[in-house]
């Protein structure tokens, strides 16, 4: 099973906006999960921070290591300091980078 990262906004904007972009990946983890990829979501430690609290470099050093774990990389649309860092730690890894499921997709199916 190919592992993904899946990579973009979080804390960008407001609260209302941290909502969507918490969402949005989580739905994109959910359609990966159903086209047979084992995808991690790192929007999740946002659950986690509520209840145990690291600072956002406590959180890009455990996503540097899920970066280094995984196959490829999914780029979310959207202004992200973080998710921007992930590319490039994938990029330094040559580990793929991809911006659409579809294109994800058809990489995996030539592998």
């Amino acid at each position: 099973m190919i592992k993904v990262y899946v990579a973009g906004p979080l804390s960008t904007g407001g609260y209302s906006d941290s909502c969507k972009n918490i969402r949005h990946a989580i739905d994109v983890g959910h359609e990966l999960m159903t086209k047979g990829f084992a995808p991690y979501v790192p929007h999740y430690s946002h659950f986690a921070n509520l209840f145990h609290m690291q600072t956002w470099q406590d959180w890009m050093d455990q996503d540097k290591i899920w970066v280094h774990s995984c196959d490829a990389l999914l780029r979310l649309p959207g202004e992200s300091k973080g998710a921007d860092v992930e590319v490039g730690w994938a990029q330094a890894a040559r580990i793929p980078v991809f911006t659409t499921i579809d294109g994800l997709v058809a990489w995996a199916k030539e592998r």
